[in-house]
């Protein structure tokens, strides 16, 4: 018995190695500014000891590096590399590659020259994110110029240019315009992205709607903000059709009075669309624009409602001027009056000591 917990142990112990030592800060220090020299010295080291906070090897925390010149960095990769070092290991907090650190950390050499010694694109970090996904959060267009082309696909074999996204089917173009990523947006338009702009992603949304997405609304920042009306416009300028509805029915204008984006709002009239449209029947009547297996999810409000809720002063007069009526019921049976209302009481409530 003795023996056999003996056994057990021993194997146990070999699924569950002790953790790596750390390297020191003399060593951190040298691989950040990529001192090769001292590199040469400590290759043992290097590939065998991590980060003592991100729990990176060195692979991960010189591509993250911020301290050396993109030259040095490739040449200290290289030298990484030929003494052992694996481009695709996945290790630290994040459970990242290599591939991903040098991805948010926006050198497009240092991704071009992993991508050449075979980093692989589709390996998912702990967020269930791609490099290539990465690099479209944090804006990187220059990086995912890089990634682009390079031979990956998307679910079920479509396109590069579709991802999965929080287990939704959506389109990198998709995905971006959703982040306000301007530079990103502009990117993938040139390299293919037209083939995408009226497409209906999983969730039933195009990339114009994505951009306007009425529930994300209140979690948008003033700079988000700004950025989210820029890409409007050059999904627009590039020939998005403001009048096509989501798979729900939603409009482009409900989501531009919601946010306050005036020029979409005039653009979205002028093409026909109903001021009081109440996106769930395409109009003020109609058929339900989408209907799955389980239930016919209903969004019913008007763009004054948004307007109202959005505290678009110069949209709501503008609304009132090209007709808009608000006495029209929203989902719950409200008023634009009312959404008003309920702003004033909660105002009054934050003053109340």
């Amino acid at each position: 018995m003795l023996a056999s917990q003996r056994g057990h142990a021993t194997r146990n112990l070999g699924r569950n190695p002790a953790p790596p030592t750390t390297f020191s800060p003399d060593l951190l220090a040298a691989i950040e500014e990529c001192d090769i020299a001292t590199l040469n010295n400590h290759l043992n080291s290097l590939l065998t000891q991590c980060h003592p906070d991100t729990g990176w090897g060195a692979l991960h925390t010189v591509c993250y590096s911020l301290r050396a010149p993109s030259e040095r960095k490739i040449e200290a990769l290289a030298l990484l590399l030929e003494n052992g070092a694996d481009v695709n290991q996945v290790m630290g907090n994040e459970v990242w590659t290599p591939l991903h650190a040098a991805a948010v950390g926006g050198d497009a050499g240092v991704v071009r020259f992993l991508l050449d010694r075979g980093a692989r694109t589709d390996i998912e970090d702990g967020r269930c994110g791609t490099p290539l996904k990465r690099a479209v959060e944090d804006g990187c267009a220059d990086v995912v110029d890089a990634m682009l082309g390079r031979g990956a696909r998307g679910p079920g074999g479509k396109s590069e240019l579709w991802i999965w996204n929080g287990g939704i089917e959506t389109t990198l173009l998709h995905f971006a315009a959703s982040l306000g990523q301007v530079g990103v947006v502009e990117l993938l338009l040139e390299r293919g992205g037209r083939e995408v702009l009226e497409a209906w992603d999983f969730g039933g949304m195009t990339p114009l709607t994505s951009c306007v997405d009425v529930d994300a609304a209140e979690f948008v920042d003033a700079e988000e903000w700004k950025a989210r009306e820029r890409v409007a416009e050059v999904l627009v300028a590039a020939g998005a059709d403001v009048a096509k509805r989501d798979r729900c029915g939603i409009t482009a204008l409900h989501g531009a009075a919601r946010y306050g984006f005036r020029a979409l709002v005039v653009r979205c009239l002028d093409c026909g669309i109903d001021v009081n449209d109440t996106g769930d029947r395409g109009g003020s009547g109609g058929t339900p624009q989408h209907k799955d297996d389980e239930h016919e999810y209903v969004f019913r409000s008007t763009p004054l409602h948004q307007a109202v809720q959005g505290e678009h002063v110069e949209v709501v007069k503008l609304l009132l001027s090209r007709g808009a009526k608000p006495a029209v019921p929203d989902l719950d049976g409200k008023h634009a009056l009312h959404h008003l209302l309920d702003g004033w009481e909660r105002i009054k409530d934050d003053e109340e000591p």
